[in-house]
């Protein structure tokens, strides 16, 4: 468990992340309002906001996929350089701007979220790789 000087900097990292989700679907989000927009729903943690946008998060910049599209899927955590350096030998595959790229995060990281919102040469999907059930998600945002 730690201690309380551990589960104060937990909740405090927890929150943070949890107010980068929030103005990243305050953004996008509202563009789509309807049956499955992730706004307007209510959640408890970091865990719960994290499912929730992965459920209902938009494809970035209103880009939909062709029909048909390979989804391409790419795992980060917070090494924005080496994103960057992948993503701009991938922009150079002939076809990639038919296939659907799928960015899993491990983290909500603002520096990550910026380079996975300037992808412009094919759909993109975000995902964030929802927290553990441990001290960290559990923290309540009410």
């Amino acid at each position: 468990v730690g201690t309380r000087e551990e589960r104060d900097q937990l909740k405090a990292v927890a929150q943070g992340e949890a107010e980068v989700l929030l103005q990243l679907m305050e953004r996008y989000c509202k563009k789509q309002a309807g049956a499955d927009s992730c706004m307007g729903e209510t959640y408890f943690s970091l865990q719960e906001l994290q499912i929730l946008w992965n459920r209902h998060g938009p494809v970035l910049h209103g880009r939909a996929p062709v029909a048909g599209a390979i989804p391409l899927v790419i795992y980060a955590y917070n090494r924005p350089k080496y994103l960057t350096e992948m993503l701009s030998a991938l922009k150079k595959v002939r076809g990639v701007e038919n296939a659907l790229i799928v960015v899993s995060l491990d983290a909500v990281v603002p520096e990550m979220i910026a380079v996975v919102q300037s992808i412009d040469f094919a759909p993109v999907r975000l995902l964030f790789h929802p927290a553990p059930s441990t001290a960290r998600s559990e923290i309540a945002f009410l």
